[in-house]
């Protein structure tokens, strides 16, 4: 049986005779064998080739995908392309900023109930012009102004953001809609913080430069002389006597500082225009000052004294008030220490901390994307090849059995033709 399929194979001859008889000379008998055996081989060889080929080769799909939901934009490849429905989405449709502020701003400390149980509604030329029974109402009802401007300031410039826009003609990926957002909330914190610190220092100027005049007389004293049928009224600025060596004039600076305190209001009139640092101070106020004016001296000064019971309570002891007050709590979580001045809290805009939130879900439904696109590279599937090749087998074989015999030949006669020459 193997002898026979042996004999079948080097038999094999796919070609016909030219002669109409269908008579085959040994010559042409020879090259039909040989031109039958090669277009097997190049037939072989090149469907092997054609199949290898289309099932390496990647083809690329474009697919189209109708109103895709959240979950299935975010499993779809980086190159997905989904155009919003709208190119610009306002932050406050999903991004929320919440300011959650120092606890000195509802505190008792920034209420009537404290500011009119400090008030001593005494002549201020009975106290040092340093004297806390003095200057406290004024300083904490400043204190109460800040955090009420700040407050303002705050919801003011969060308008404003809620209304800025983001550019989204396509649809945004989470990290990058957060990285976009949290950019902007950082530039708003930033913006909001140095437009009021530049509008309280503003203000300050102007106050200097107007020189307007406190009422507790702690910047400039007027005195007013009488000479015969004549009135004069003279302002001398306030000169603080820092220590033995150094004076701290208020007309020269506006940030003059001394202690602040409860003082014998007995030992000297406080008429002069000279605060005398060497006067018995009957109970120091730890880190609170006092100056020039309430708004610079509250800002200058730290609130150690309210964050402890015992020294809030001695402090009260000075007044004649029944009413009672809780200290701060030093154990809250603050970015702030007790030791941290108002200034450096009000430049932080009073707060504490900033709560904000980034919704990715909002942003994707108000972006609303009706269709996306995208391609994908994929091998053929082996359906497409089978076809592909069964649809070029006709062609293939026809041009294989019409040039591989007239080659054969052409070069077998050549080479007869050499061979009769030589002999």
């Amino acid at each position: 049986m193997m002898t026979s399929f042996k004999t079948y194979l080097l038999n094999l001859n796919f070609f016909q005779s030219s002669d109409p008889n269908n008579q085959q000379d040994e010559h042409e008998y020879r090259s039909n064998i040989i031109a039958t055996r090669i277009c097997i081989i190049i037939f072989g060889i090149s469907l092997f080739t054609f199949i290898l080929a289309l099932w390496l080769t990647p083809q690329t799909n474009k697919i189209i995908l109708q109103y895709p939901t959240q979950e299935q934009f975010q499993t779809l490849p980086p190159d997905a392309q989904c155009p919003c429905s709208r190119i610009s989405l306002s932050y406050g449709q999903f991004v929320s900023i919440q300011p959650k502020f120092h606890q000195v701003c509802s505190s008792d400390f920034v209420s009537d109930r404290w500011i009119q149980s400090i008030f001593d509604g005494s002549d201020e030329s009975y106290f040092s012009r340093a004297d806390f029974r003095l200057i406290g109402s004024a300083q904490f009802r400043a204190l109460a102004s800040l955090c009420e401007l700040t407050q303002a300031s705050i919801v003011q410039s969060l308008a404003s953001f809620n209304m800025m826009l983001m550019i989204s003609p396509y649809v945004l990926s989470r990290s990058v809609v957060e990285s976009q957002a949290s950019t902007s909330i950082e530039q708003f914190q930033l913006t909001t913080a140095n437009t009021f610190q530049q509008q309280l220092d503003f203000v300050r100027k102007m106050t200097i430069g107007n020189q307007v005049v406190s009422a507790l007389e702690t910047n400039i004293i007027p005195i007013y002389l009488q000479f015969e049928d004549i009135s004069m009224q003279l302002g001398y600025y306030m000169t603080y006597n820092i220590s033995n060596e150094f004076y701290c004039n208020c007309q020269m600076n506006f940030d003059c500082q001394v202690p602040s305190g409860i003082f014998n209001e007995f030992e000297q009139s406080f008429n002069d225009v000279v605060f005398d640092y060497n006067l018995t101070m009957l109970m120091k106020i730890d880190g609170f000052s006092a100056g020039c004016m309430p708004m610079d001296s509250i800002l200058q000064s730290t609130l150690q004294c309210f964050y402890n019971q015992t020294c809030l309570n001695k402090l009260l002891s000075y007044f004649s008030t029944n009413q009672t007050f809780t200290a701060m709590n030093v154990s809250t979580n603050s970015r702030f220490e007790p030791t941290s001045t108002v200034r450096e809290i009000v430049n932080e805009l009073m707060v504490e901390e900033w709560i904000s939130n980034i919704s990715y879900k909002n942003y994707y439904n108000q972006c609303a994307p009706a269709i996306c696109t995208y391609s994908i590279i994929e091998r053929h599937d082996p359906v497409y090849v089978l076809t592909k090749v069964i649809g070029s087998l006709g062609g293939l074989t026809l041009a294989l059995t019409f040039i591989i015999p007239i080659i054969v030949r052409y070069i077998r006669r050549k080479k007869d033709n050499t061979e009769r020459s030589c002999k």
